[in-house]
């Protein structure tokens, strides 16, 4: 069986513990993974397919929490914000920084140094039950916002 130390992280507890606990971690953790952390998913298909690309051309991607116990079936879904460009190209020396142009080489307009994990916790992605009890066992997505556009 497993389950959670005081860190958060799922663990095998030794025959002392009584064995009692999941007989698996939750879907999508592994042993002594933390259950802070979401898994990246790059959309590379869609981006060849339905445009789904950054201001630079790399792919869009959102991270992915598993849901557990009585949240295996509910969602939660949070779109990073980054707001418009206010110019789509550099016309003038210096370039201004709020440029499609400029942005495509930083976070706000691409993927290209982003990770495959993402640790979501505090507010509603916290998994203290105390303190969220709410969304605390929910499937949690973070959408990557890296497209100039305002919604």
């Amino acid at each position: 069986y497993y389950e959670l130390d005081r860190e958060g992280f799922w663990v095998k507890p030794g025959p002392a513990a009584g064995g009692e606990g999941l007989k698996a971690p939750p879907p999508g953790l592994k042993p002594g993974m933390a259950r802070t952390e979401a898994k990246g998913h790059f959309l590379t298909e869609a981006a060849k397919t339905k445009q789904a690309r950054c201001l630079d051309g790399t792919p869009g991607l959102y991270f992915h929490r598993a849901g557990y116990e009585g949240g295996v079936n509910k969602w939660l879904i949070h779109h990073q914000g980054g707001g418009w460009c206010q110019t789509m190209n550099c016309t003038e020396e210096p370039c201004p920084g709020d440029s499609c142009y400029v942005r495509a080489g930083g976070a706000l307009g691409s993927t290209k140094h982003d990770r495959t994990m993402m640790v979501l916790k505090g507010s509603y992605f916290d998994v203290d039950p105390e303190k969220n009890p709410n969304f605390y066992n929910w499937n949690m997505v973070f959408l990557r916002y890296c497209v100039g556009g305002s919604f």
